[in-house]
Formats: structure tokens, C-alpha cells, sequence
């Protein structure tokens, strides 16, 4: 990245896009992100560039993030020239509403098309990541740890105005992953990072931490439980035992920290997303957000108590002994075990209809061949869980005998849903489809129990 930035280079500006030929004015999220990656982001990053005497020699688009009555941004992969010298930056456009500091470009649409105004910044100097410059700046990280050599950052996840998960290595081998948060998300996140280490549930523990919202942890030992569904199967049917052990050894201190809303809880906002997203869908989601809201406020829940929040297979290592350990504790607190096992099957219910370029038709013979087929016409699944539907059946159906399988099954569908609206509907349409055609599976499976709990009380 070029020496120079937004934020050395600009004071308060505003400026104008060129004006569209259209005079519709988009409302929706979907509609502006896909304004935003139309051909008026030339014009958003010419102007930006031009400010630094800078010219755009091409672009790509990034993935918008559409967060429903927040914004929308969108980020761009840019190569420009200066001085007869191309060299690569990032920047991010947003409608969310930002800090106006000298970083931050802001432009108005003359012609009404966004009503908000965009906000245009360069990577790392995000508005509401104050961390971010010095999370990604090695010779700053350097300063923190002296006594390491050869220190790297890489950056493994950034959402512009969110987060940022950022690598650290020492000679070429990581000891730490940063997270750049708003800074009262980060001291919470050390609170409850604390209140876990109080009990045996095995944590990464905490190596650096500022003001500005940088938590370091220290790297964990095992790979993601997503590996062995992948490459060993029948070995991860046979965890989810350990899983619930290790669920059921986090302190109940845990329960009394404050409580972050459950997807059950957010199913309004997760519906109207997936149902601008895709409106064929749009009756379909209505019906899935009555259900699943019926279920969920029936008497008897049982009490709350301690819970990861964010329980899937990203968030679960698995050492060679088997050890778990826990990672991304933003959201542990109190809340219904069933918010926990849900988003498990949830997440793994969607593994077949990731990456749609390393989708494969599935074997005649193989298990679920028929499933697969009703989820994705052509039963196309990824190539790299072969067997994933398997491992999910056998969790469902241990699961099945262990908590109310119909109030579980709606609260996976909840979040299958919140993972469809956050669907790339341009990029992977199809993937898109699969997931919400998954959440009617989910309320489907729950009502087909609903219907033989009622055969067999009649009896």
C-alpha cells in the first residue's frame, strides 16, 4: 500500500457523484449495495484518488455487507498510479452512519438516488475501528512485543465499520489473532473472555489489549471442528458427546453476564433481509417467522443458562487427544441450550452449499442423495464435505433424545435464516437458494415430529 492515505492527504470534503440517468430512489438495502457496485463506484473511488493525486487504474468490487436499518458497505480491490508508480489500496463505501474525521470522504448523490450520504474511506483508517491502523501496522505491533523477531500482521477478516481479525507471527508461525472491535465491544469481550477462563472449558488466554478496541488472544491449539466433518467423518459423529460436555462446563458465572439477543430474538430482522434478498421466498419466510415464533414463546422453556452464543464449527478446535476449546467469545452469556445446539446444526446444515465453484454432483448411492436433491435441484453439494449431511442426521438424532427436538429444530431455522439473508445473491445465487430452501427443511423436519407427537398422544 502506498505511504500515503486518506488521512494524512484530506481535511473535511464533500463532493458530488456525477450525475444518473435514473431517477429512482433506492430504499432497500439489497438496492443500494447493488448501487453501490454499479457503474457509479468508478465514479465514487475516480473522486476519492483524484483528492490524493492519484488515478484509478482498475477495480474489482468486494462483497457488500447489508446490515438492515445500519447501511450498507462496500468494498473495492483498487489499483492505482501516482508518480508513473501502480500499487494496490483498499478502499470501502458506506451509507452507515460514521464519525466524519479527516479520513473519511463524504459525497451526496445531486440526483437523490441514495438519500444517505456515502462515506469513502482507505483501508486501515476506518471511522469506527480506531485500532484498526495500529492492528495492522507491524512496526507498531513490534512496540508491543520486543522480544519477538520477525513479527507479521495479516489481515484474515476485515467488515468495514464492524470488525477485523488480525494474524500475528513470529518467524513465519502464528502466536496470536487479534480482534479489532468498537472499543466497548472489546472490553466486554475481555469480561466475558475472563468469566470463561474461571471454569474448566479450555480458552485461548489474552496477550495484549488497548483502549482504542485490539484484543490479542493467544493462538489455540487444535483445528477447527469443521476439518474432521470434512476429512474424518465418522470420527466428528461421535463428538458430539464431548460437545455437550464441554457446553455443560462452562461456569455458571457465565449465565449472569449480560445477555446478547438469540437469533430466535432477531428473526424479524433476519426475515426482512433474506426476504428483499429473495422475494419469491418472501410468503415462505412469513410462515417460518410465525412458526418459529410460536414455538419458541410456548410455556415450559426450560431456565437459562451459560452458553457460548455463537456455538458452530469454525468456533470449536479439536486437539489430536480430543481436547475442545472454545474460540470467539463475543457472545457467550445466558440463554436457552437449544440456542447453542441450533446454531451448530445450522451452520453444518449449510456446509454442503458452500463455494458453489467446488460443487459436485453427488454419487446415486451416496446417503441423503435424495435430501440433497429437494435442498439443491441436481444434488449438487461441496466438494469438500462429502459427508456432512451424515454427521448432521447423526447430531440430530442424538440430539433428538436429549431437548425438545421441535423447539430446537425452530431455533436452527432461525438461524439458517439470519445466514440466507446474508446471502451473495449475485455471486452465488444458488447457494443463496439452498439455504433458504434448508430453513423450510428445518420447520418441515420440527412439524413432521409436531405431527407424530400428536399421533402417538392420541393413541
Amino acid at each position: 500500500m502506498n505511504d500515503k492515505s486518506l488521512k494524512d492527504n484530506l481535511g473535511q470534503n464533500t463532493e458530488s457523484l456525477d450525475g444518473q440517468a435514473t431517477q429512482v430512489v433506492v430504499e432497500s438495502g439489497a438496492e443500494i449495495a447493488a448501487f453501490l457496485v454499479s457503474e457509479v463506484a468508478e465514479s465514487i473511488i475516480q473522486a476519492a484518488l483524484a483528492t490524493l493525486g492519484w488515478e484509478l487504474v482498475k477495480y474489482s468490487c468486494d462483497k457488500p455487507y447489508v446490515r438492515p436499518g445500519a447501511g450498507v458497505s462496500v468494498g473495492y480491490f483498487v489499483t492505482a498510479r501516482a508518480s508513473d508508480k501502480e500499487f494496490s489500496t483498499y478502499l470501502t463505501a458506506s451509507t452507515e452512519k460514521v464519525d466524519n474525521t479527516s479520513a473519511v470522504l463524504t459525497f451526496t448523490d445531486p440526483e437523490g438516488i441514495v438519500q444517505d450520504p456515502i462515506y469513502v474511506w482507505q483501508f486501515p483508517h476506518d471511522p469506527a475501528l480506531p485500532a484498526l491502523a495500529q492492528a495492522t501496522n507491524t512496526a507498531a505491533m513490534r512496540e508491543v512485543w520486543p522480544e519477538r523477531e520477525n513479527i507479521a500482521a495479516r489481515v484474515v477478516v476485515y467488515r468495514p465499520t464492524r470488525r477485523a481479525v488480525v494474524e500475528y507471527s513470529e518467524n513465519g508461525v502464528p502466536f496470536g489473532f487479534g480482534k479489532v472491535m468498537h472499543p466497548p465491544k472489546a472490553r466486554d469481550l475481555l469480561r466475558r473472555t475472563q468469566t470463561v477462563a474461571q471454569g474448566s472449558s479450555p480458552v485461548p488466554p489474552i496477550i495484549y489489549s488497548n483502549d482504542d478496541g485490539l484484543l490479542v488472544s493467544a493462538v489455540a491449539q487444535g483445528s477447527p471442528l469443521s476439518n474432521t466433518i470434512a476429512f474424518d467423518p465418522d470420527h466428528a459423529i461421535g463428538l458430539i458427546g464431548k460437545l455437550e460436555d464441554a457446553l455443560d462446563a462452562l461456569p455458571d458465572e457465565v449465565a449472569q453476564l449480560d445477555k446478547h439477543p438469540s437469533w430466535t430474538d432477531r428473526i424479524d430482522s433476519y426475515g426482512g433481509s433474506a426476504a428483499e434478498l429473495m422475494p419469491a421466498y418472501a410468503d415462505d419466510i412469513h410462515r417460518v417467522i410465525a412458526w418459529v415464533k410460536s414455538v419458541v414463546s410456548a410455556p415450559g422453556k426450560p431456565a437459562d443458562v451459560a452458553t457460548h452464543g455463537d456455538f458452530f464449527e469454525a468456533n470449536v478446535l479439536i486437539d489430536v487427544d480430543d481436547t475442545l476449546t472454545f474460540i470467539d467469545l463475543d457472545h457467550v452469556g445466558p440463554g436457552k441450550r437449544n440456542d447453542d445446539w441450533g446454531c451448530m446444526l445450522a451452520h453444518v446444515s449449510v456446509l454442503p452449499f458452500l463455494l458453489e465453484s467446488q460443487w459436485v454432483v453427488a454419487e446415486s448411492d451416496e446417503p441423503f442423495r435424495e435430501r440433497l436433491e429437494k435442498l439443491n435441484p441436481g444434488g449438487m453439494r461441496c466438494s469438500y464435505y462429502p459427508r456432512s449431511e451424515e454427521v448432521l442426521e447423526a447430531w440430530c438424532q442424538y440430539l433428538e433424545q436429549r431437548t425438545d427436538p421441535v423447539d430446537l429444530y425452530a431455533r436452527a431455522a432461525a438461524v439458517t435464516l439470519s445466514m440466507a439473508s446474508n446471502a451473495d445473491v449475485n455471486q452465488a445465487p444458488r447457494e443463496a437458494e439452498a439455504r433458504m430452501r434448508r430453513v423450510l427443511w428445518w420447520m418441515e423436519r420440527a412439524q413432521g415430529l409436531e405431527s407424530a407427537q400428536r399421533l402417538e398422544a392420541g393413541r
